[in-house]
């Protein structure tokens, strides 16, 4: 299976190789075990990688491995040139909006339905800045505040802008090349606060399905008709008690402050209890739900937008074909207000939401505000 991570469902059982374990950090009479993603290690904190070498792009950050190059993150222990995985790929990310949004019901409990039988579950972690999707989202929240300021701007000075920076409210892109064909893949996809995960499939690869865990918003594009999509977002985790481990918790900040005295062997041991306890608990829902736990499967690095979901190809005619973000509908699951366009488009239509909010809570009469009166 050329070093991947093979994990296939069998009847809600789990039969597969899993090629990384826990790793044991040793402060003076403190074992910490730390689950690692599964991914290369770094290089040692290179800024400038070796244009032969997509492992020279990888540098440590506070012990998460970060991207610092074009590459793309894979199950192989080692990172891939994102050249040599999608054909066409767009660095800057999309030139156009997504063809349509079309909203998917959340999950209604603290679960997900099993995935299909005889997959091969694969655990993605979105982690930093994504590539722009000329997508956005905003909550009543944020329109409520922008409003509020606007009102005591325009009664204080008798004028007011409305300052929208759209990069702000932009979805964030990442690209999963699903290069696997040998087996169908089921997603398990850890988002960040505003993650557009844009699917692109090599002729003959199949997911039967996608669960997406975090976020204010779960998004993704590039699926076939009919794939089933779940997803539980940031403040359902919070009521079912559900605190995602997506990255080591202890890391060479935390053992150098314990190193240096900033923290005391004995906050260290109960920090560390306290972490392994998150952990696995984590593994344990984890497992419940997909078969294999999740702190030493997840695979992902700081600040790189680009996956490789299956084997490594071999030369140009098995790259994974990539399409614009602007061909493809987008599934979206959130409670807060989702729309596209260009950035020109977007500010337009917050600021046109603020006035107009505006115009309702003074009553018509935005001039009187202006002129001092209240509201």
């Amino acid at each position: 299976m050329d070093g991947r991570v093979l994990l296939l469902v069998f009847a809600g059982l789990v039969g597969g190789i899993v090629l990384l374990g826990g790793r044991t950090f040793d402060l003076p009479d403190v074992g910490i075990p730390l689950g690692q993603s599964g991914l290369v290690a770094s290089t040692g904190g290179a800024v400038q990688g070796d244009r032969s070498d997509p492992n020279t792009f990888v540098v440590d950050k506070s012990g998460v491995p970060q991207a610092r190059g074009p590459i793309a993150a894979t199950e192989h222990l080692t990172a891939a040139f994102v050249g040599k995985v999608l054909d066409g790929h767009r660095r800057s990310g999309a030139t156009a909006p997504p063809i349509a949004l079309i909203p998917v019901e959340p999950q209604q409990f603290c679960r997900f339905s099993p995935p299909e039988q005889g997959s091969r579950v694969v655990n993605l972690v979105a982690m930093g800045r994504g590539l722009d999707t000329k997508t956005y989202i905003y909550s009543d929240a944020q329109l409520q505040e922008r409003t509020e300021n606007f009102l005591k701007d325009l009664q204080s000075d008798g004028r007011a802008e409305v300052p929208v920076y759209p990069n702000s409210f932009e979805l964030e892109g990442v690209d999963i090349a699903v290069s696997e064909t040998e087996y169908p893949v089921h997603l398990v996809l850890h988002s960040g606060a505003k993650t557009l995960w844009n699917v692109h499939l090599r002729p003959g690869a199949r997911v039967t399905g996608v669960s997406m865990i975090g976020g204010r918003v779960a998004a993704i594009s590039g699926l076939p008709s009919g794939t089933p999509v779940q997803a539980l977002l940031k403040e359902q985790l919070v009521d079912c008690k559900i605190s995602p481990v997506t990255r080591p918790l202890v890391n060479p900040v935390f053992l150098s402050s314990v190193k240096i005295g900033v923290i005391s062997k004995e906050e260290a041991e109960e920090t560390i209890s306290n972490w392994q306890e998150m952990e696995r608990r984590y593994n344990v829902w984890f497992k419940g739900q997909f078969g294999i736990p999740a702190t030493t499967t997840r695979v992902g690095y700081e600040n790189g937008p680009v996956f490789l979901v299956g084997p490594l190809p071999t030369d140009e005619t098995e790259l994974v074909p990539f399409r614009d973000l602007q061909e493809k509908t987008l599934l979206y699951v959130s409670g807060e207000t989702i729309t596209r366009g260009t950035a020109a488009d977007f500010r337009d239509e917050f600021r046109g939401k603020v006035r107009a909010l505006a115009m309702r809570v003074s009553g018509g009469n935005l001039q009187g505000v202006a002129l001092g009166g209240g509201n």
